[in-house]
């Protein structure tokens, strides 16, 4: 998930309610206006969703990495998921960085350059850690989800960068090497977890990226019981 100028721009999957801002994340083309970013405590974010984050040891990245601040991307709210099911959604994103950063001060044109995000949100009824990751490796769609007063959408059919499924103890783990990125829902009641570069590397090796593929997987087994 990108948020660029109040859309979401998703690959790799179809957009939907358990899975709608995490994501295959790739880099757009559109210029994003440069801002202080505000972010918030953990603790603050906490109450305002009402449920414990689950926190990624910043350190695996190396010196001086660690969480600078929690973006409420979408407070919670109920959301359908057909046949008249509705759940409590919601999603956080964390900032990771090595970079200085003062909340309030900080251009996010400075922070993403150097920033892991790690998005959350809560398991939908009814998932598994495996048709989770098998949902985001499988070829789906390309959406863009605009978010203004009214939300619309508009998907086309085609592939990203390849996608395939390992496990990490008991849950399964959608990973993109090349981007790199990771989806994943830990195996029982979640939450759902996607971590990538807030600007992707744009190489085939990830070579240049804020995130290796080893720190990708370091950080996502740091999260996973």
């Amino acid at each position: 998930m990108l948020l660029l100028g109040g859309a979401i721009v998703l690959q790799g999957m179809s957009f939907n309610a358990s899975s709608d801002t995490a994501a295959n994340h790739r880099v757009a083309e559109v210029p994003m206006p440069s801002k202080p970013l505000t972010l918030n405590t953990v603790a603050y974010a906490e109450r305002v969703v009402q449920a414990n984050v689950s926190l990624p040891d910043a350190a695996v990245l190396g010196p001086g990495f660690r969480i600078v601040g929690v973006e409420i991307d979408r407070r919670p709210m109920n959301q359908s998921i057909g046949n008249g099911a509705t759940f409590r959604f919601w999603s956080l994103n964390l900032y990771i960085t090595n970079q200085p950063f003062v909340n309030g001060s900080t251009l996010n044109t400075d922070l993403i350059t150097q920033a892991v995000i790690v998005n959350e949100t809560p398991a939908g009824p009814n998932s598994s850690s495996y048709e989770q990751a098998k949902s985001f490796a499988d070829p789906g769609q390309a959406c863009v989800v605009s978010l203004g007063a009214h939300t619309t959408s508009s998907c086309t059919e085609g592939r990203g960068p390849a996608s395939h499924v390992i496990q990490i103890r008991n849950t399964y783990v959608a990973v993109t090497p090349s981007v790199p990125n990771a989806y994943f829902m830990i195996n029982g009641a979640g939450p759902v977890i996607a971590i990538y570069p807030a600007v992707p590397s744009t190489t085939s090796n990830a070579t240049g990226s804020t995130l290796s593929y080893h720190q990708l997987l370091a950080l996502a087994g740091s999260i996973i019981p």
